[in-house]
């Protein structure tokens, strides 16, 4: 009976020891599975491995051919190459797994063992593996086609600005010729004029300035679009911007018999802003006011002190605008008449652009109108002057006499300004390229020089550059269209004073004068 009792316990010790190993081994068997994935995980999450790569890190690290290379060999097959593990065989003992790439089958994982297939847990194991595999070719690709995406849009941006600074300049140079003679004419610089040709130049002049404005609105929308535009504030006098504004669309009212009443707070002097760019909001809204009120009507704008900001509100004794036509008038390329009777024209841009500049100087904009009535249109700037540099306006009566240079490589455009300009007694010197311009800046020590940018064979930035060395003090007046803010900033860097856009008006070429030659 002892023996009987003996040999059972035995048996039994026998037992637990068999199934301790097989703990033991199923243990281990977890160990190498774990430590397989986390060197695969290691690896396969650097961005910078090809596909190629990847799988080659697989074959080197699947079981067996990664902790027991005596029991077996790995092949990966993915779209259709294929990647093996050293002296790899083929053997009747084998396991396989698919490998799914967007919900298809790419290729396979198979590894032949040279004994009998281990137990389901390396199964298991084989299938992870594919799987883990699918999902990282997945997440490159994604990743490779995002990079892609984003490498062909940076390259289509980068098109893009160049073909708006070369439009641009295409467009503003000639309409910078056809504006400043048309101006000059007008004011009597080549000998005094018949009605007739007043008539006819005035036309020309109001449809050229009309061309730059539509201009002007299509590319100050593609920038502000991409982040491009950048405004140029300072402390401007409100009542001076908004009597300049009156004054470019009064000829427009006048002819219209339409009343302008302009109404500004007693406490109201000065406003922060980019003189240009609020002008432009003006006049853009006082223009459509002057287009929609019949005549013997009544615009205005009306300046106000409310909290935290100041409110110009333009207002107009027009036709006012339906209910269900609002939520249409700040959205680009939309215009509420869009019949062929229609009698305002442009880009259907206006509305849209002047709420994208407030929007940038910080404000907003809002509108009332009652259907038949007239409307109006509020304008709320946050009113936040410190210690900014004021903008200035210069007495045209102490004007000095200055030697200025030139430069252009346009004929056109250095004929109506070289005449102006010597009407007013300064002496006007010309250079047709940027060597020309290193060259007679040198000799003549200008008071000023009127730099163009876009020149032939050597362009205004290095001009500039070249003046620098032997003159640090001579104010240099970019004249560009400006579409790209990296060429602005070149032109600072190169010593570039101040700029003036294309095209420009006399009195834009006068004030720049007075300013520099103090």
């Amino acid at each position: 009976m002892e023996n009987n009792e003996k040999e059972k316990f035995l048996i039994e010790i026998s037992q637990l020891k068999e199934n301790n190993n097989k703990i033991k081994s199923s243990f281990l068997d977890v160990v190498k599975a774990l430590n397989c994935l986390y060197a695969m995980l290691e690896i396969l999450t650097n961005d910078s491995a090809s596909i190629d790569e990847l799988c080659d890190i697989i074959v080197g690290l699947t079981f067996p051919s990664w902790e027991e290379p005596h029991k077996g060999y790995t092949r990966a097959i993915v779209y259709n190459k294929e990647y093996k593990s050293p002296d790899f065989r083929v053997t009747e003992w084998k396991q396989l797994a698919d490998v799914i790439v967007e919900e298809n089958i790419v290729g396979k994982i198979e590894i032949y063992y040279l004994e009998e297939t281990p137990e389901n847990s390396y199964t298991t194991l084989v299938d992870i593996i594919a799987l883990l595999l699918g999902k990282i070719i997945e997440q490159k690709l994604s990743k490779d086609k995002l990079k892609k995406a984003n490498e062909e849009i940076s390259r289509a941006t980068k098109l893009k600005d160049e073909f708006l600074a070369n439009m641009s300049h295409e467009l503003r140079t000639p309409l910078t010729a056809i504006i400043g003679l048309s101006s000059s004419l007008i004011e009597n610089v080549y000998g005094n004029l018949t009605k007739g040709q007043y008539k006819a130049l005035n036309t020309i002049l109001t449809s050229s300035n009309h061309l730059f404005n539509l201009i002007t609105e299509i590319l100050d929308f593609v920038k502000i679009g991409v982040d491009k535009l950048e405004l140029k504030k300072g402390i401007i006098p409100i009542e001076r911007i908004c009597k300049d504004s009156i004054y470019i669309i009064a000829k427009s009212a006048e002819e219209k018999r339409i009343n302008i009443l302009l109404n500004i707070q007693d406490d109201l002097k000065e406003i922060e802003a980019d003189f240009r760019r609020f002008k432009q909001i003006l006049i853009k809204l006082l223009d459509n006011a002057v287009n929609v009120t019949p005549e013997h009507g009544e615009i205005g704008i009306d300046v106000s002190y409310s909290g935290e900001f100041i409110n110009f509100k333009v207002w107009d004794t027009g036709i006012g605008i339906k209910p269900e036509d609002v939520s249409n008038l700040f959205k680009p390329f939309v215009q509420l008449d869009t019949r062929l009777t229609k009698k305002h024209y442009g880009v259907g841009l206006g509305l849209s652009m002047v709420e994208r500049l407030i929007k940038l100087h910080g404000g907003n904009i809002c509108v009332e109108s009652e259907f038949g009535k007239g409307s109006s249109f509020t304008i709320s700037l946050p009113n936040k002057i410190k210690d900014k540099k004021k903008i200035d306006y210069y007495n045209k009566e102490q004007r000095k006499i200055c030697t200025i240079l030139v430069v252009d490589d346009e004929t056109d455009n250095l004929m109506f300004i070289c005449d102006y300009l010597s009407v007013f007694g300064h002496k006007v010197f010309v250079a047709h390229d940027g060597f020309e311009a290193v060259e007679r800046a040198r000799e003549l020590e200008p008071d000023i020089i009127f730099m163009d940018i876009h020149m032939p064979v050597l362009d205004g930035i290095e001009a500039t550059k070249n003046i620098r060395l032997h003159n640090k003090n001579v104010p240099i007046i970019a004249i560009t269209a400006f579409t790209i803010s990296e060429e602005r900033d070149a032109s600072f860097v190169a010593g570039v004073n101040d700029y003036i856009i294309k095209p420009f008006s006399l009195e834009e070429l006068t004030n720049v004068i007075e300013k520099y030659a103090r």
